[in-house]
């Protein structure tokens, strides 16, 4: 699976259990979850997938919110206002790349 999946994924259900939420925390909920420690993860959880950082790559995602140093949240489009460089970036996967449990966690069509 694609590593920006599963960030939106864990940091969905972090979200239900607590409303925000730590870089290792959500770390481990990928591991826990997916199996997944490839080193990647780490890039897209400090970088790569939060919508008020600067852009550091060609491509990045709009699924959570640095509050400071220590803690995230999901973010919430419409409320949050992204990084200027990222205004074109997603805000959620495409639909075929999530696996089929957790559309729930999707937008409806």
């Amino acid at each position: 699976m694609k590593i920006h999946v599963e960030v939106f994924i864990a940091s969905r259900l972090l979200s239900q259990r607590q409303e925000t939420f730590t870089p290792e925390e959500l770390r481990e909920e990928i591991r826990k979850r997916f199996g997944d420690t490839r080193p990647g993860v780490s890039a897209h959880i400090s970088s790569h997938c939060v919508a008020n950082a600067p852009r550091s790559a060609g491509t990045v995602y709009n699924y959570l919110w640095r509050i400071d140093q220590g803690r995230l949240r999901i973010f919430h489009p419409g409320r949050d206002v992204p990084h200027p460089s990222r205004t074109d970036a997603h805000v959620v996967p495409n639909r075929e790349d999530v696996p089929s449990q957790y559309h729930d966690l999707l937008p409806p069509d």
